[in-house]
């Protein structure tokens, strides 16, 4: 992992790091640790997210994940605790934000609002309610990486510090190093220039959308196609899952919801903020919910 570790001038022990993972860079700034002990944290983080990619990776053969979509038939897939809890979770996030988050949304013909699996604790089984299921945790599997690191950091003591996903996925542990809170901003992705900025204490961050590279990866749930609107949802909440959830659902949700209905999604989750940027011909910034 590449480090570099100072104390400022004021005395506070300054730890950045960075390592590659689930298609993106993850970046750690940590305080008020040892250079040892910040190390060893950043390594532990390091290690948990590769064992998560090993999981969620729906692409690699040898992942859990493709083996769970590529079991064949309609019959019950035996599952180990963690993916019980995950797949319990992500219909719970299916229920709250009224099916537009939805981890089934590849399977062919699918539609929202419909239960597609179910979770057997007892006899610790995924049951398929159709078959063909097609599971994408995109929108889901990096803030549950990201919720991992930020307990394994302040576990290890840090009160202060940032742990940011490839920059759409930022979570912020007490203040900054110089200021009362961690300033965030997202950026216009045609010229980089920032379209709103979010000031961050103990909360995440997510934002979800096109960049003119990857314009329609995410689908709407129910018509079987991306959305390719030129815009971002970006959502600040105590918890990074909640954030990552939120930023996807209200992305996909853009053409199809109306505001009363993402209100009710964002109040289900404890959101702080949301904001809508459009950066087409004609750029627009829309705050969803705002309570800072």
């Amino acid at each position: 992992m590449d480090y570099s570790f100072r104390v400022s001038a004021g005395g506070t022990a300054l730890w950045y790091g960075w390592f590659e993972a689930m298609h993106t860079r993850m970046d750690l700034l940590l305080t008020g640790l040892p250079e040892s002990e910040a190390l060893a944290a950043a390594e532990a983080v390091r290690a948990e997210t590769v064992r998560l990619e090993s999981r969620f990776n729906r692409f690699d053969r040898r992942s859990d994940l493709w083996r769970i979509n590529r079991t064949s038939g309609s019959g019950p897939i035996p599952l180990d605790g963690e993916w019980l809890s995950v797949f319990d979770e992500a219909e719970r996030c299916r229920q709250l934000t009224g099916g537009w988050f939805d981890i089934a949304v590849r399977t062919p013909d699918h539609s929202r609002g419909g239960e597609t699996y179910r979770v057997d604790s007892d006899r610790r089984e995924l049951v398929r309610l159709r078959e063909g299921l097609v599971f994408d945790f995109g929108g889901y599997a990096k803030g549950y990486a990201l919720e991992r690191a930020e307990r394994i950091v302040r576990r290890a003591g840090v009160e202060n510090g940032m742990i940011s996903f490839g920059n759409s996925s930022v979570c912020c542990l007490g203040r900054h190093p110089a200021g009362e809170c961690w300033r965030v901003g997202v950026e216009n992705p045609l010229d980089r220039r920032p379209l709103v900025f979010f000031d961050l204490r103990d909360a995440a961050l997510s934002s979800s959308g096109n960049n003119g590279r990857n314009d329609g990866h995410i689908l709407a749930v129910g018509e079987g196609r991306g959305v390719t609107r030129p815009a971002i949802v970006s959502v600040a909440a105590p918890s990074p899952l909640a954030c990552e959830v939120l930023s996807t659902a209200l992305f996909a949700s853009l053409d199809g919801a109306d505001d009363g209905e993402r209100r009710r999604m964002l109040a289900a989750f404890g959101a702080q903020r949301a904001v809508r940027m459009d950066y087409g011909s004609g750029e627009e910034v829309c705050e969803l919910l705002t309570k800072e």
